[in-house]
């Protein structure tokens, strides 16, 4: 069964499928005759238009990188809480200053679009939440009951993914070369690789999973893993802003009473998990359009970026320090926060005689 199901989402995802030809017999073989010398071919007045040709697939530059997937004290790979994508971004040495000042409006405005979208999609998120819609997702049993779940999972994905991955978001708009976008391809491979091999080599999980399921799930997750953490920072963000999240809505009686002691236990508990759990506890007491217009209320109120000016580019004469993946991540957070990222201290002071040679 569980073949046949992994069969079928090949099929799906690949669209077509090659048909086998049968060779045809050979031809019988021609009479001998003497050989005779074949016409020049003919002179042509213009010149043949050349095909153009087939495009061709980038391959990773053989480039050493800082891995994601570092070993916990326990020997097992720690799970990074960011986006991969934003992940294999910071540890890409092809992604310099220059280029981090020069796709930092898109940075931006690309967190403004997945936050407008976590607004709009908001039944869609809660489905896919762990332990929601994902976790229903087993290759073996009923292989329609199988198939119908991951129908579900994948619909509801394509509905938050018409944007497309961050790295292709850039791509798109000639942010980020191939050669950049192959790497970053494989800093995300190298990590999942190791993730996926802990996986195979676990036994059967909660409620008879599999390791193939788990395999299934993760990948699951990760293809929803940026909105996903833009929802849990939105949410956050709103359970800090309570009041100016809830001032404007008409509530029931019943929903402030109920709203009430949830408040309380905001204000006593720091911890993320505990407030994003709380804050969607509040959530869950106003209607569909209650819930988008206090996260509105949120967004509305944060002061406005000039995505232009989170990061200078580097001057054409600026000799640059190398650019560690600790400093990248900095900036790609700042960027993303909204927060002027100062680039200055990383510009080489070099000799005067050395500086006049370089400018020269």
């Amino acid at each position: 069964m569980r073949q046949t199901v992994s069969a079928l989402l090949i099929l799906t995802l690949t669209g077509s499928v090659g048909l086998a030809q049968v060779a045809p017999p050979p031809p019988p073989q021609p009479e001998e005759h003497p050989a005779v010398e074949p016409p020049p071919p003919p002179v042509r007045s213009h010149p043949v238009e050349e095909r153009p040709p087939r495009p061709t697939v980038t391959r990773a530059p053989s480039v050493d990188f800082d891995p994601i997937a570092v070993p916990g004290p326990d020997g097992r790979i720690i799970r990074i809480e960011e986006p991969l994508e934003y992940a294999a971004l910071a540890h890409n040495p092809l992604v310099g200053f220059a280029s981090l000042a020069r796709m930092a409006p898109a940075v931006y405005e690309r967190r403004g679009n997945i936050e407008r979208l976590v607004v709009e999609k908001l039944d869609v998120l809660e489905q896919l939440e762990p332990g929601g819609l994902i976790d229903t997702v087993r290759l073996g049993g009923d292989q329609i009951e199988a198939a119908g779940n991951l129908t579900k999972v994948m619909t509801a994905i394509q509905a938050i993914n018409s944007d497309g991955l961050f790295v292709q978001y850039l791509e798109r708009r000639g942010l980020l070369g191939r050669q950049a976008v192959a790497l970053n391809q494989r800093i995300q491979n190298d990590y999942q690789s190791k993730v996926i091999a802990e996986i195979q080599a676990t036994p059967q999980g909660e409620g008879g999973a599999e390791p193939m399921d788990l395999l299934t799930r993760q990948a699951l997750y990760d293809s929803v893993s940026e909105v996903m953490y833009w929802r849990k920072r939105l949410f956050l963000e709103t359970a800090d802003n309570l009041d100016l999240a809830l001032s404007g809505l008409d509530l029931s009686a019943d929903a402030r009473a109920a709203i009430e002691p949830l408040r309380a236990s905001l204000e006593h508990t720091n911890d993320l998990d505990e407030r994003f759990a709380l804050v969607k506890r509040v959530l869950s007491h106003l209607t569909p359009e209650q819930r988008r217009d206090a996260l509105r209320a949120v967004l509305a109120a944060r002061p406005e970026v000039d995505a232009t000016q989170l990061v200078a580019a580097p001057g054409p004469t600026d000799s640059m320090m190398p650019l560690t993946s600790e400093v990248r991540e900095e900036i790609l957070w700042s960027i993303l926060e909204g927060q002027p990222y100062d680039i200055t201290a990383f510009i080489e002071r070099l000799p005067e005689n050395a500086q006049r040679r370089r400018v020269n």
